[in-house]
């Protein structure tokens, strides 16, 4: 036998197994090592852009079970809601068609209302029938906690390029956080761009809220937005909504004002208290409606939870 001759023996054919074995082994342990530290930081230092990830994820059309899985939990409250949601009439059968007019009738619908409940948020769905969901709301409930929505797509570079060509591109790209963005921050920088809000303010003796609507068209998918800011939520800025409503019209408050519309709207430079109240007042849910349901016929008294829905669940978890 040569001097440097080894001799094999049965046990050598078994190390590559072993050596698989162990590195199988290894592998696997590193995996539940990394599950167990990613669990750890969603419960800890990464909590906050975990549910900022989720409530990313959440988009009309969707069903209610999706939202429950996306969310993590299933909802806190739920009940159901009656009110007629108006439809146009386009059956040429149906009694009191008019080719020459524009014309809706109200239908009874019924509604399912979901709350999720987050120790940093709130989050309200509006479904129908098919439990598929056509509106739903974000509320922060903590100053730290400060989710946002980009109602229209941040352009790609192409439409970036071309904006510069064409003037009749969007050019603002509009991003609300919740606790920061002041209703006055959705305003058009350009004087002449500039126009009064759609808004409705409500003032009770315990509560109140106050609320804008906005339409991107086709950028914005043909969704209609609203932007909230009420009791519930008091995590921002918040200026004197009782002197916000003086010299405003006393109306009906599931109506919107058109402020400078007509003579029996006030003008917009009429209302100086209400001006400073935008300018001071943070947002603090915003409400994103399916194309499926005309935000004037959302079926709440109110766009996000109301107090006397969570007032006995209140306290953070």
């Amino acid at each position: 036998m040569p001097p440097f001759a080894v001799d094999a023996s049965p046990s050598d054919s078994l190390s590559p197994i072993l050596l698989v074995t162990a590195l199988i082994g290894a592998i696997s342990a590193s995996l539940v090592i990394l599950g167990a530290l990613r669990a750890w930081y969603v419960r800890t230092i990464g909590r906050r852009r975990d549910r900022y990830r989720r409530l990313a994820r959440l988009g009309t059309g969707a069903q209610v079970p999706p939202f429950s899985s996306v969310l993590g939990e299933p909802p806190a409250v739920q009940y159901t809601v009656e009110k007629d949601d108006y439809m146009v009439l386009l059956d040429r059968e149906d009694p009191g068609w008019d080719p020459e007019k524009f014309q809706t009738k109200p239908v009874p619908r019924d509604f399912k209302v979901s709350v999720f409940i987050d120790r940093d948020y709130y989050v309200q769905a509006i479904a129908d029938d098919d439990q598929t969901v056509l509106a739903y709301s974000v509320t922060t409930r903590s100053r730290r906690f400060r989710p946002s929505i980009r109602p229209v797509p941040p352009l790609s570079l192409r439409q970036r390029v071309l904006r510069r060509r064409d003037w009749m591109m969007p050019r603002r790209q509009p991003r609300i956080v919740l606790g920061r963005t002041r209703f006055a921050d959705l305003d058009a920088t350009e004087p002449d761009e500039f126009a009064p809000p759609r808004l409705r303010l409500r003032l009770g003796a315990h509560n109140f809220d106050y609320t804008e609507t906005a339409y991107y068209g086709n950028p914005g998918r043909y969704q209609s937005f609203a932007w909230s800011a009420s009791d519930v939520a008091r995590q921002g800025p918040t200026g004197n909504i009782a002197k916000a409503r003086t010299g405003f019209p006393q109306i009906d408050p599931d109506e919107w004002s058109r402020i400078g519309s007509s003579d029996e709207w006030p003008d917009w430079s009429d209302l100086p208290e209400l001006q400073r109240f935008r300018h001071d007042t943070a947002i603090t849910t915003y409400t994103v409606c399916d194309v499926k349901l005309a935000i004037e016929n959302y079926p709440l008294g109110r766009f996000g939870v109301g107090e006397h829905e969570v007032r006995t669940l209140w306290r953070r978890r």
